[in-house]
């Protein structure tokens, strides 16, 4: 049974940040680098291993000592999926101050890089002799990196690749039609403009219609299209 790091609590963490407080405490680390082996450990979690790494179903220390990826006080992993190639990825992570930028890109695809900040010391705890206590907020943490960063790009490259997923765009399109004809126009004017495969569902709305009743529908879509323009 696997032990997610968002179901650790203050009473018991899971083997594998076990682990890490383990080997880390006895090495010159600092706070960034116990972040970076956490969101190692939640890549992990979504299907994104180190790359190069032989995956042996659990980390091994070596495997997480993050100084091996520390470029002049920045990190720079590269990750593979482990059953889609398509889903190759790096991620830079800056410090800045208490703050690690997170910027997760793309390897094989030109979509946008997904990112996020987080504070370390809201999570990381190096000055408490309780080995449950070095990490903190790990539910917190973990959504904050799965739903900011993993999921986001799991969807993009997806959605890029034509592959149905769990995201509005990545579904079927009859289902995405049903869903833009309960919407209210204003939500309808404002999910055209997010991308051109909505403005193209948009418009089959009223060019599937026939007879006067398209004609009357028709108009009314062209005056959305005018409001959305100059708003």
């Amino acid at each position: 049974m696997v032990f997610l790091v968002e179901e650790c609590t203050l009473l018991k963490l899971s083997p594998n940040l076990i682990k890490i407080i383990e080997f880390l405490s006895e090495k010159n680390t600092t706070h960034n680098d116990y972040l970076i082996a956490l969101t190692i450990t939640v890549f992990k979690e979504a299907d994104f291993i180190v790359k190069n790494n032989e995956d042996r179903g659990d980390y091994l220390p070596l495997e997480l000592d993050p100084r091996q990826w520390k470029i002049n006080g920045a990190y720079r992993i590269h990750l593979e999926h482990r059953s889609v190639r398509e889903l190759n990825c790096k991620l830079d992570a800056i410090p800045v101050g208490d703050v690690i930028i997170l910027n997760l890109t793309s390897i094989n695809n030109v979509i946008k890089t997904r990112c996020t900040a987080v504070e370390t010391l809201e999570f990381v705890n190096l000055h408490s002799s309780d080995v449950n206590s070095r990490f903190m907020n790990l539910k917190t943490f973990s959504h904050r990196i799965k739903n900011n960063l993993t999921t986001p790009l799991k969807c993009d490259v997806l959605n890029h690749l034509g592959v149905v997923n769990p995201s509005l765009p990545g579904l079927p399109e009859e289902l995405i039609l049903k869903i833009l004809s309960m919407l209210p126009e204003a939500d309808q004017i404002n999910l055209h403009k997010t991308c051109q495969k909505f403005e193209n569902l948009f418009k089959s709305l009223y060019e599937n219609k026939s007879g006067a009743k398209k004609s009357c529908e028709y108009e009314s879509y062209m005056k959305l299209l005018r409001l959305g323009r100059h708003d």
